[in-house]
């Protein structure tokens, strides 16, 4: 997948759902497996606020798992702006995954902003990445760094509690190494929810 150069992708005002059970769904891909270094570049844009629904949701990639040995998945300069809604829920991915310690996810220059309705129980939010985790049988720590970014989000009145909800990360687990610079995160007031943080609301381990 390439933007030609000078070329651009934008995506605006649509509605993406993935009506399975556990579907993902995302403004450009629901589900992303990357075997090699990959960059999602400011040539790449969702705006006017996308409609995004399913179990795993991002503004920009709903599942991305970066399955190389050793490579880079960047993410750089681009703006989203969706309303999302499902069980894991990123501003920019729903869940971000890897399966080798060498590895890592780069975001830096990007303006995110989400606003959930939040209409199934209990789910995990972040304004960034909704769940990091580790695949099935992975024993390795993951690493994501982040830097000169903003992430505004919001839930919607009348939402359902949710377990989860972090301005940068909804929940952490499996040990990742979280390196963060200059991150702006600007939220609503009112959040209904058990573990709430200003970058993440549920570490369950790792470093940050």
């Amino acid at each position: 997948f390439t933007v030609k150069e000078g070329g651009s992708l934008s995506v605006s005002s649509s509605t993406v759902t993935a009506s399975e059970e556990n579907g993902n769904a995302g403004g450009v891909f629901g589900y992303f497996s990357v075997k090699e270094k990959f960059a999602f570049n400011n040539q790449i844009e969702i705006k006017k606020t996308a409609q995004i629904t399913g179990n795993t949701v991002g503004g920009l990639v709903g599942v991305l798992i970066n399955s190389s040995d050793n490579n880079t998945v960047s993410v750089q300069g681009n703006e989203i702006d969706s309303s999302l809604n499902g069980q894991n829920i990123g501003g920019l991915i729903g869940l971000y995954s890897q399966t080798n310690a060498a590895a890592d996810l780069e975001i830096s220059g990007v303006k995110v902003s989400s606003t959930t309705t939040a209409v199934t129980e209990g789910p995990t939010y972040g304004g960034m990445i909704g769940l990091v985790k580790n695949q099935e049988n992975a024993l390795s720590y993951g690493y994501i760094k982040m830097d000169d970014s903003t992430s505004t989000l919001s839930v919607a009145s009348g939402s359902t509690n949710i377990i989860n909800y972090g301005g940068v990360i909804g929940s952490s687990l499996d040990g990742y190494f979280l390196d963060f610079g200059s991150v702006k995160v600007t939220v609503n007031d009112g959040i209904d929810g058990i573990n709430c943080g200003g970058l993440i609301g549920n570490l369950e381990s790792g470093v940050l």
